[in-house]
């Protein structure tokens, strides 16, 4: 049995009124008029209706406590994580335990932003162009300590039909998109790992402007 079935079902208290109820509706069923009529032999039909309805009850109390109290699942990217909103570079800095730049050379004028430091280790600051709407152009950069099982931290998994290696300082950056635009580029280096992330496609100059160390 499922151990958490069973501690909830270990939790059901079944009061004298439940009870009272149980035996009220098997007699107000129809089970007592098939079964009534019968000898004694019979009375065992009763008592094992009786205890179906009885499981069921109890069965459906300890559904909804498992309900009530199960544990979010997480799964990848459309997991729940806590994320804590900064002021700046300066307090993401300080949260994320590593220093934050803002990116280097925007490709458009970001008319919002927003710094965010993520439980599983990642900082992020967002840029937009119009206020953080949709439609518009915004840039997402992340950081984070290199931890050897992964080398792309964006999010973004879309298979673009360009990609290619850049040399940019003493960094490899892949950069990915279609045709001439570009969306993605991350890289390692010191320790690290970086992303970009458009929603809207820019140049292989303008992306390669934006890497920040």
């Amino acid at each position: 049995m499922n151990n958490k079935y069973k501690e909830a079902m270990d939790k059901v208290a079944v009061t004298d009124e439940m009870k009272k109820r149980i035996i009220d509706h098997v007699c107000k069923s129809d089970i007592r008029h098939k079964y009534m009529l019968k000898d004694m032999t019979g009375s065992r039909y009763l008592i094992l209706a009786a205890a179906c309805i009885f499981l069921v009850i109890i069965g459906s109390a300890a559904y909804k406590k498992m309900s009530v109290n199960k544990e979010p699942v997480l799964t990848g990217d459309a997991a729940t994580w806590n994320v804590e909103e900064c002021k700046d570079t300066e307090e993401l800095s300080k949260k994320a335990g590593f220093d934050v730049r803002e990116v280097n050379r925007l490709p458009f004028k970001a008319e919002d932003r927003s710094y965010l430091w993520y439980s599983d280790g990642i900082a992020e600051i967002n840029y937009f162009e119009n206020e953080r709407s949709d439609g518009t152009q915004s840039l997402s950069y992340r950081k984070a300590k290199y931890s050897g099982d992964m080398d792309n931290i964006s999010g973004d998994y879309n298979e673009y039909g360009t990609v290619k290696k850049v040399s940019i300082a003493s960094a490899d950056v892949t950069i990915e998109g279609n045709d001439d635009r570009y969306y993605l580029a991350y890289w390692n280096i010191d320790d690290c790992m970086y992303s970009l992330t458009f929603t809207e496609g820019v140049s292989e100059d303008e992306i390669k402007a934006a890497v920040t160390f």
